[in-house]
């Protein structure tokens, strides 16, 4: 019963691992990028997020009132978040995987582009503008 559930541990973490390092050296040199790459993406997800929960917090602390939310607006503009955020998974995944563009060039593109079209919302002060904004991104 033990070499069954060994062997099955054993092929579990090879598959989600892969084969182990043949040298020492081979191994610190992974556990460096696993750090490097986890911790940037990691801080990238954090911000995005943050981003996120922001809206709500600021929808609770007055923006209703600034932007002159009516009814359901605010629901509307947390969907089309969603849905743009769903619909460019797809093509993001497609870029990265053609290999046409290299990771450290992208992941930090649409980082900074995140943060320019947030940017961009701030500027916004009735649903109108939102909502326009977003189609403007889409198309």
């Amino acid at each position: 019963m033990s070499s069954t559930s060994t062997s099955i541990y054993a092929k579990l973490r090879h598959f989600v691992w892969g084969k182990r390092p043949a040298t020492p050296e081979e191994r610190k040199l992974l556990i460096k990028l696993d750090l490097m790459i986890l911790s940037y993406v990691c801080i990238s997800y954090f911000t995005n997020y943050l981003d996120r929960a922001n809206l709500n917090n600021a929808y609770v602390s007055g923006m209703k009132e600034d932007i002159h939310y009516k009814g359901n607006d605010f629901t509307y503009a947390n969907s089309l978040f969603t849905a743009g955020y769903i619909v460019g998974q797809l093509p993001s995944a497609l870029i990265l995987s053609s290999n046409r563009v290299p990771p450290r060039v992208w992941l930090p593109g649409c980082v900074f582009a995140w943060g320019v079209l947030t940017l961009g919302l701030a500027c916004e002060c009735c649903w109108a503008g939102v909502s326009a904004a977003w189609e403007e991104a889409v198309s």
